[in-house]
């Protein structure tokens, strides 16, 4: 089994863990694993429930495209207000 099938097995981001595991296993055994600090659970139930997981995924898609929006709307704002600042502080004589 590869380590992105173990990641995907046991419903892993990645397969960066495994890979930390795998080597931890190979130089201090199964003590070297039950010594390992475990982080903060993640909340399973979304990667468990696939329509939760996608609805979830669609969310955070659709938050992304509105803070590039958001972004996008504010830098024109800003090249605006820049060129109106450099057309005043630099008149053109007619």
């Amino acid at each position: 089994m590869s380590l992105n099938q173990a990641a995907a097995h046991f419903m892993l981001a990645g397969s960066g863990s495994v890979a930390r595991w795998l080597k931890v296993y190979e130089e201090r055994g199964e003590a070297g694993l039950r010594a390992l600090k475990i982080g903060t659970k993640r909340n399973i139930a979304i990667s468990v429930d696939p329509e939760k997981a996608a609805s979830a995924l669609e969310l955070s898609k659709d938050r992304r495209i509105e803070d590039l929006e958001r972004q996008v709307r504010f830098l024109e704002t800003r090249l605006m207000y820049l060129k109106k600042l450099k057309a005043l502080a630099h008149p053109t004589k007619k």
